[in-house]
């Protein structure tokens, strides 16, 4: 955990070589943990959170594919926790996850790609929503995804590549 901490820490004051270092040793240190103690579902968790750490420091930098492979296996270890526990905060990550995976593709310029891992996120957050009415925090993500799905649209209508490529087929 540490290393995660010290890593953001690196990235924030521009030093991304370090801090990718510091990040790929929390994701080494927490695997082994993960794999002494496989039913710790926090533990895996924090093994998520390593990844997605490290694709925001690549995003940052413009690694685009770097960075979608290390959100989209913190995603993965995100599902895998949300099989076992309907938790909420464990479901928020995973639509935080999706969100992240969305937002490369759209760099990426994958548009259908990028509307579906938003509208994974958009499906958790109105559930969220949906159990926690009077919860704030899971309202405004739910907007996020809103924003999120027009992020689509307005990037189809200012790429003219895009244009051809619709981001759903209408009924979804």
């Amino acid at each position: 955990r540490n290393h995660v901490v010290y890593g953001r820490l690196l990235s924030d004051f521009g030093r991304g070589d370090v801090a990718r270092g510091e990040l790929q040793q929390a994701i080494s240190e927490q695997e082994a943990v993960v794999k002494q103690v496989p039913d710790n579902l926090d533990y895996q968790n924090q093994l998520a959170d390593a990844h997605h750490n490290l694709g925001m420091l690549l995003d940052n930098h413009k690694q685009n594919e770097e960075a979608l492979q290390e959100f989209s296996q913190g995603l993965r270890i995100r599902q895998q926790i949300v099989e076992r526990s309907r938790e909420p905060r464990y479901r928020a990550a995973l639509a935080r996850s999706y969100g992240y995976v969305g937002d490369v593709r759209l760099e990426l310029l994958q548009t259908k790609a990028a509307f579906q891992a938003y509208g994974e996120a958009e499906r958790l957050r109105r559930q969220l929503v949906n159990e926690q009415p009077d919860s704030w925090d899971a309202r405004f993500e739910l907007a996020r995804s809103y924003q999120n799905t027009a992020n689509v649209f307005s990037r189809i209508a200012v790429d003219n590549p895009l244009k051809n490529e619709a981001p759903c087929d209408g009924g979804t």
